[in-house]
C-alpha cells in the first residue's frame, strides 16, 4: 500500500459494534474537488489505518450511521 500525499478530506463513519463486539468504524475519503476516493476501515489499528495511507488528511466531522450504511461504505474500501 503506497502513501498518497495528496491533501484529502475525510468523514468518520461510526456504526454500532457487530454482535461479536467488533468495531465498525472508518473514514470516507474525498479529494479537495469533492471526488469520492473510497473507504478506509479503522479495524483495530485506529487512526493509523488512515494516516498510514493518507498522511495529509483533514477530518471534517464524524457521523453516526446504521450498520447497513457502514456495510455499504465497507464494500468501497481502499486496499
Amino acid at each position: 500500500m503506497a502513501k498518497d500525499r495528496r491533501k484529502v478530506f475525510t468523514v468518520k463513519i461510526n456504526a454500532p459494534n457487530d454482535t461479536s463486539g467488533n468495531p465498525r468504524r472508518g473514514w470516507a475519503v474525498y479529494l479537495r474537488t469533492g471526488e469520492y476516493l473510497g473507504f478506509v476501515d479503522r479495524g483495530y489499528t485506529g487512526r493509523r489505518a488512515l494516516s498510514k495511507r493518507f498522511p495529509n488528511y483533514v477530518e471534517l466531522c464524524a457521523i453516526p450511521v446504521a450498520a447497513g450504511v457502514y456495510n455499504d461504505y465497507y464494500k468501497d474500501r481502499l486496499n
